[in-house]
């Protein structure tokens, strides 16, 4: 399947696949354990024969959100995001 993931100043777009593992029940999981307190998640992602890794950092109110594709020195995606 085809996923975008944006912000106000980025962009990418991924072919994933929830299988093996399944992607769209751990981002919702991650995402509620942040809500309940959790620092920090991790999210895979199938590109079939490797893995883009969803990680969410939390330190006080602001979550890091970062995406990585083994092999790569850099995320080719970052976000911060700020709560109330």
């Amino acid at each position: 399947m085809g996923i975008r993931i944006s912000s106000p100043s980025n962009s990418t777009a991924l072919d994933v696949s929830d299988v093996p593992c399944n992607s769209l029940r751990d981002l919702t999981k991650s995402l509620l354990n942040l809500a309940e307190g959790s620092s920090e998640e991790k999210v895979e992602w199938s590109l079939e024969p490797e893995y883009a890794e969803w990680r969410f950092v939390k330190t006080n109110n602001e979550i890091h959100f970062t995406v990585n594709i083994p092999g790569q020195e850099n995320p080719i995606f970052e976000y911060k995001c700020e709560g109330s």
